[in-house]
């Protein structure tokens, strides 16, 4: 699934997918430390979840439902 949506990504940025992207991140990196594993583990994997946030951030922040389908 986080291939296919690299890919549709690199085509065409739809910025809710970008968000999707960066929650889905934030959460599986956050949950690492939340079980025991060092904090070393989520600050390791930043760039999961910063990456697509960069983009969406870089692409603006949508006004309206409807900008963040195109």
């Amino acid at each position: 699934m986080d291939i296919l949506l690299a890919i549709l990504i690199l085509f065409r940025p739809v910025r809710i997918v970008l968000l999707w992207m960066a929650l889905w991140g934030f959460w599986t990196a956050l949950i690492r430390p939340l079980v025991g594993m060092p904090i070393g583990d989520f600050i390791e994997r930043w760039a999961n979840w910063g990456a697509p946030l960069a983009l969406l951030v870089m692409l603006g922040w949508p006004k309206s439902v409807r900008e963040w389908f195109r």
